[in-house]
């Protein structure tokens, strides 16, 4: 039984897109074939237990069996029964935020206006792009805003990258000045933003910096979208 439920509940997940809250978007495949397998295998072991269950020897043996073992559907219960939701603001401190990846030849940006970039793509490029291609070029970037005393006009503006799973979870900042009215934290919001060109080279080795924009433009979502992690691969 509880390889079965196990089965349905990734299967469940996979095809809701609920999956999206736990892991990045390519595991949907591998989620529904592990889903798959499990549920056939429970489902096959469930027809052997009950032609066991016909014999007479099986049948004293299972008097003694231990019943504390349908505790184990508790965390699968709690799952079906919470609606997940992804990593938020509260989150944001438990983990350094991701820093950039050197890297160089950078693609020309899109000739969209505003240009819609990941936020890993907006901050290597402002990190690590001797062409400037930020320079005074508008950005779409949507995230959810995490207010920081740091910045009494704005907010960072926040999502999560992963690798896997919410486990491995970084949070990617984008500090945005120019709010017209304060925001909630966890609030999805769509930003257009402009660069804002540091005075002087990121303190890549000291860790205390984050990337700055000014805001142009931004609407308030009515939640997350259907993916809210963003993947490097």
């Amino acid at each position: 039984m509880v390889t079965l439920f196990v089965g349905a509940v990734a299967l469940r997940l996979a095809w809701t897109g609920e999956f999206g809250d736990f892991l990045q978007q390519r595991m949907r495949w591998p989620l529904l074939i592990g889903g798959v397998a499990a549920f056939v295998l429970g489902v096959a072991d469930a027809i052997r237990w009950d032609a066991e269950q016909r014999s007479d020897a099986h049948r004293r043996r299972a008097r003694v069996a231990p019943s504390i073992g349908w505790l184990m559907l508790v965390p699968l219960l709690v799952l079906v029964a919470v609606a997940p939701t992804a990593l938020g603001a509260a989150a944001v401190d438990r983990t350094d935020a991701y820093a950039g990846t050197e890297r160089s030849g950078f693609a020309p940006l899109p000739a969209s206006d505003p240009a819609s970039l990941t936020f890993l793509e907006f901050i290597d490029r402002a990190v690590w792009d001797d062409d400037v291609s930020l320079r005074e070029r508008r950005v779409r970037l949507t995230g959810f805003v995490v207010n920081d005393p740091r910045y009494p006009d704005g907010f960072v503006l926040t999502r999560f990258t992963v690798a896997c799973c919410a486990a491995d979870a970084l949070p990617v900042q984008v500090a945005v000045d120019g709010a017209p009215a304060p925001l909630a934290d966890d609030t999805w919001v769509d930003a257009v933003v402009v660069w804002r060109e540091p005075a002087s080279p990121y303190d890549l080795a000291g860790g205390d910096w984050i990337v700055e924009a000014e805001l142009v433009d931004i609407d308030v979502l009515e939640g997350p979208p259907d993916a809210p992690y963003e993947s490097p691969y």
